[in-house]
């Protein structure tokens, strides 16, 4: 009985894992969201708002047409690059969680 329940319980986990699977649409809104979050805060008010939005949907789009995604079909790795910055994430549960952020060396 015991195994039966621990099957489910495994199956029912992974069918989440695998409905919940972030999709490249996903990554693409995140990472405009970030990056109009990002510009907006450093931006000077009022001008900084619709700044940061069009930057940031522009910007988003280009850094998501530049990134990998490895599909692991219950998790997703992306590797972005942007200028002389690499970051991986995973996505997981239709969020994503920063693994690494490396800068390259000055050149």
């Amino acid at each position: 009985m015991k195994t039966l329940a621990f099957t489910l319980i495994l199956i029912a986990v992974l069918g989440l894992l695998t409905y919940t699977n972030p999709s490249q649409d996903d990554y693409r809104q995140f990472v405009r969201q970030t990056m109009m979050r990002e510009l907006r805060r450093q931006q000077e008010p009022p001008a900084g708002r619709w700044l940061g939005s069009l930057l940031g949907q522009l910007g988003g789009s280009v850094v998501a047409a530049q990134t990998i995604r490895r599909d692991f079909v219950f998790f997703s790795l992306y590797d972005a690059e942007f200028g002389d910055r690499r970051v991986r994430f995973v996505g997981i549960f239709r969020n994503f969680i920063v693994l690494g952020d490396q800068h390259g060396a000055p050149q």
